[in-house]
């Protein structure tokens, strides 16, 4: 998915960009700095994730070094975590870590499968329904298969909730 796809998706004005002089300061992988500034995360989405600039900043994590905050799912912390590359960690309520993309990237190509899966019509048979699931299991496993690697993966957990009909 290019950058220029995602944009399209969400549409210009409903992504959360960060300040380039914010990132820079984090020492965070170009690519990642790069897409913070130019393309960003969807915001105004109605779902649990939600992601801002928090008044242009980009904060660590407290008791996280290197982790930096870059939204939320309720009130679990998605980070950006520098000391392993970039990949995208949340961390639940106990502050164990969980495991969502390899990167910034693969991050928001999966929150557009998700959101698409989302949109999908809601009046489909439980047989086109669990289709409609493994479909975008399949896309997003193309994608970045260490996100769906291990069941404690986050995203493994939402395709989980979403075979069950929770999602």
């Amino acid at each position: 998915m290019t950058d220029r796809e995602i944009i399209h998706f969400w549409g210009e004005g409903s992504l959360a960009r960060w300040r380039p002089e914010v990132v820079a300061e984090t020492g965070l992988p170009a690519e990642t700095r790069r897409f913070l500034t130019d393309v960003g995360l969807p915001r105004g989405i109605d779902w649990t994730m939600q992601f801002d600039t928090q008044a242009g900043q980009l904060p660590q994590l407290e008791g996280h070094p290197g982790c930096y905050v870059i939204g939320r799912d309720y009130v679990v912390p998605i980070c950006i975590d520098k000391t392993r590359g970039g990949r995208v960690v949340a961390f639940d309520i106990n502050g164990k870590e969980e495991f969502m993309n390899s990167n910034i990237r693969l991050f928001a190509e999966f929150l557009v499968l998700y959101q698409q899966y989302r949109l999908s019509p809601q009046d489909l048979s439980d047989t086109e329904a669990q289709k409609r699931v493994t479909e975008t299991e399949q896309r997003m496993m193309a994608c970045d298969p260490p996100s769906l690697g291990s069941p404690d993966c986050w995203w493994a957990l939402i395709i989980e909730q979403m075979k069950a009909g929770f999602l």
